[in-house]
């Protein structure tokens, strides 16, 4: 395996760029409550049983709507930087466990369940709809060609965000899941580099200069899909081991 320290400390570089983008979250600004409740019957969820109703745009609307709702904490993640959270998680080794990754959505490191779900139904309901939306993105990725969309403003709650804070609310979120392992920083295969790279590249950048540099530099979109065709796991959701997918760390076998 390659150990440059040049090369280590640009790719450190960008992932504190796509880590540490400072971008809010929340469509609503930094208003919102930031009180939990008693959580004493709500525990870390069972992923392999849930999120497997069907998933369509009605789905994605009530969910981008239930995240804009009184009662989440501040600094809450929006529909946006969601999408580019879970994708994180599935398309990079981390293996992080359901009590770190789920609170982090509401901006908690701990199991504390924000007021917006402490009635027993609104939770279940809100993590089917978010496990539900994990396996949606997942599908695309295992189909032929593999798919995957940003998400666009599903509600008209969201809408009058601007396209360029949308951008950085999804790559703030895509940082948020590297931000809990330090090993993301291993050599990986040039191409996976370059597309965490351009991922990167779209954390601050303007409306303007998004449109002046579309033709020449990797959109999200693709780098996804180079992301997901070198992963090693499917993430939260399980699945093929990680030795069946070697290409992904710098110095395959030949």
């Amino acid at each position: 395996m390659a150990n440059s320290g040049s090369n280590s400390n640009g790719y450190r570089d960008e992932f504190r760029s796509i880590r540490h983008g400072g971008m809010r979250t929340s469509t609503r600004g930094m208003g919102r409550s930031a009180r939990y409740g008693k959580t004493d019957d709500l525990l870390a969820p069972q992923i392999e049983a849930i999120g497997h109703r069907s998933f369509t745009a009605h789905e994605l609307d009530a969910l981008a709507r239930w995240l804009q709702q009184p009662g989440w904490p501040r600094g809450a993640m929006n529909i946006f930087a969601l999408q580019g959270y879970l994708v994180a998680l599935l398309v990079m080794p981390l293996g992080l466990r359901t009590g770190i990754w789920i609170p982090t959505i509401w901006n908690e490191s701990g199991w504390k369940i924000p007021l917006a779900l402490q009635a027993r139904e609104k939770y279940d309901e809100f993590l089917e709809l978010l496990i539900g939306f994990m396996r949606y993105i997942n599908v695309g990725f295992q189909e032929s060609p593999p798919r995957f969309e940003l998400v666009q403003a599903p509600s008209d709650i969201c809408r009058n965000r601007a396209a360029a804070l949308r951008t950085q609310d999804w790559v703030h979120g895509f940082g948020q899941a590297l931000a809990h392992c330090a090993h993301v920083n291993a050599f990986f295969d040039p191409t996976v580099r370059a597309a965490l790279h351009a991922i990167a590249t779209h954390a601050t950048e303007s409306d303007h200069a998004n449109k002046t540099s579309s033709k020449t530099k990797i959109s999200i979109q693709h780098a996804v899909l180079i992301l997901a065709q070198a992963r090693t796991s499917h993430g939260p959701l399980s699945g093929f081991p990680i030795e069946t997918k070697k290409e992904m760390i710098q110095g395959r076998p030949k």
